[in-house]
């Protein structure tokens, strides 16, 4: 277990969540609730995927959604699956902007698609890097993606069947968490000017039989491949 100081564990933080015992900023929302238990989940990363990928996004005011994502986000919403969100937000760990910030960003991001009758069911938040101010300096901490306490944490609060669930990402980490969490598959989503082709070839070298990756342009792509959207 990491060890983190008394006010890194279990405790309140702005934007309605809290703070667990490993230091992961999470938020379930109460609509949550009524999705069935034993459902696939649809993970998504945040920056690049939902919204465009400004560097060290700190102001509500910077928030640009993509193409697609509502769309996606409501049609699973419209499954009745839930959507969750894992980010790795080294940002706030580096002191770039810190959790009332980051709160900000994520309320006009949920208006944003709100608007779309598009809401996620759950955020959970990765401050830790290696290169961050301590606390949050820990390398490879469990909830950085690759790793995969954000998932872990996700398929506890909402009874999630894993082997079925799917996760949309920008980066090969994103994929390999979905890999190493054991979920259906994964969907690289290269959206934003930043995706390197390098970066595309490392998420695809990732399928097995077993796990499908596959690339595409835009989330308003993604329906055909996922099994519980279809």
């Amino acid at each position: 277990m990491i060890k983190l100081p008394a006010t890194h564990s279990n405790t309140p933080a702005p934007g309605e969540g809290y703070l667990e015992e490993t230091g992961l900023w999470v938020r379930k929302y109460a609509h949550a609730d009524a999705i069935p238990t034993g459902q696939p989940a649809l993970f998504l990363d945040r920056d690049g995927v939902i919204n465009d990928d400004v560097h060290y996004l700190s102001k509500p005011e910077d928030v640009v959604i993509l193409p697609g994502a509502a769309e996606l986000i409501a049609a699973a919403n419209k499954a009745g699956v839930a959507v969750v969100i894992i980010t790795n937000q080294s940002g706030v760990g580096r002191g770039y902007l810190n959790w009332d910030d980051f709160a900000a960003v994520q309320a006009k991001i949920h208006q944003e698609l709100a608007q779309h009758s598009a809401v996620w069911d759950m955020v959970i938040a990765c401050p830790f890097h290696a290169k961050a101010k301590p606390p949050y300096d820990i390398p490879s901490h469990p909830g950085r993606k690759p790793n995969t306490r954000m998932i872990e944490i996700a398929e506890q609060a909402l009874d999630i069947d894993l082997g079925r669930s799917w996760v949309i990402g920008d980066k090969a980490s994103d994929v390999k968490c979905g890999l190493r969490a054991g979920l259906q598959g994964a969907l690289y989503a290269g959206t934003h000017e930043k995706s390197l082709r390098d970066e595309a070839d490392k998420a695809l070298a990732l399928a097995t039989a077993d796990f499908p990756v596959s690339a595409i342009n835009a989330l308003s792509e993604a329906l055909p491949y996922i099994p519980f959207l279809n």
